[in-house]
């Protein structure tokens, strides 16, 4: 009996159809480059079935089986059906990831790119990366064998990236740096996901979660607080190493359009570089926080930085 005889003659999600499922969940993640649940290194038996109940417990039971059972004709197409939700469902999951988010952000960067070339078509439809002069040649190894390979290739380290809106310059050239050695050395197309899972261990990134100034609770208050001096030594070091400019964005961390406005494109490649610097050290620790109430306090205090420089001396201050 098929998982679709099973259906319409029991009219229950027995084992028929659970084995389907293993057996279907089991083809989309080893035909492709989906993330294992966590936990898991590789897509073993058991990390199949760990996302077998992933999949039941999300969905909230096996109605989605149902659903495809409805729209299906026979036990071929309830399979397609099946296999097309498996896949949106896995395709959703890596996004929500890590890696995903990288994955997003590195088409961005590399679409924008002359040096670089989209070649899904040598993959089956799954998107990889190339360079015009590689042809259809094409890398079938994992990230592991790209760190390898890379390894010599020396690029600035990252250590957290945004979770959306542009990629901060220096990160920027890391990325598109290490990216072209590896497609130059491998000489060959390499899948985005695999490209994304090695960048994302090559520099260990962790996406930063969304943050404000709004997040910096107090930040403003006249009222200063006695601060622990390591929170006052950081919020020093932070402030000294700040130019005009960043000092005088400070004021402007949650309203980019007045920063394009008054700056044009410098201003906002400058914002974004000031507000990667100031989450990495707001995700840091709680003196971190502390450092940076101490930090935006002053910038929106100096009057010399805020307000003090004339139009005119403005074009010299974003070139500094």
């Amino acid at each position: 009996m098929t998982a679709f005889d099973e259906l319409s003659i029991k009219g229950v999600v027995g084992a028929e159809c659970v084995a389907m499922l293993t057996n279907i969940c089991a083809q989309v993640a080893r035909t492709h480059s989906f993330p294992p649940p966590e936990g898991h290194r590789r897509w073993s038996d058991q990390a199949v079935l760990d996302y077998v109940g992933i999949v039941f417990a999300r969905k909230g039971g096996p109605g989605f089986l149902i659903e495809c059972f409805l729209k299906a004709d026979d036990q071929q197409s309830f399979e397609r059906l099946l296999y097309t939700a498996i896949r949106r469902d896995l395709i959703d999951e890596a996004k929500a990831r890590p890696v995903g988010k990288l994955r997003r952000r590195l088409h961005t960067l590399l679409s924008k790119d002359p040096r670089f070339v989209f070649v899904p078509e040598l993959f089956a439809g799954e998107h990889a990366w190339s360079l015009p002069a590689l042809g259809e040649a094409r890398f079938d190894g994992g990230p592991d064998d790209l760190r390898e390979a890379t390894a010599a290739v020396i690029v600035a380290p990252i250590e957290r990236l945004p979770p959306a809106g542009p990629t901060p310059r220096a990160a920027r050239e890391s990325l598109l740096t290490l990216c072209l050695a590896a497609i130059e050395i491998v000489a060959g197309a390499i899948r985005a996901q695999i490209l994304a899972r090695f960048l994302a261990r090559r520099f260990g990134i962790d996406i930063v979660p969304a943050w404000s100034l709004k997040d910096i609770d107090g930040a403003t208050e006249a009222s200063v607080e006695l601060l622990d001096n390591e929170a006052i030594a950081l919020g020093d070091a932070i402030y000294a190493e700040m130019s005009l400019l960043e000092r005088m964005l400070v004021a402007y961390l949650d309203d980019p359009e007045a920063v394009r406005a008054r700056w044009g494109e410098p201003g906002i490649s400058a914002l974004d570089d000031l507000t990667f610097r100031l989450r990495a050290v707001a995700a840091g620790s709680e003196i971190g926080v502390e450092a940076l109430r101490q930090v935006i306090r002053r910038c929106m205090e100096d009057t010399s930085s805020v307000s003090g420089v004339s139009e005119s001396e403005e074009g010299a201050v974003v070139n500094e």
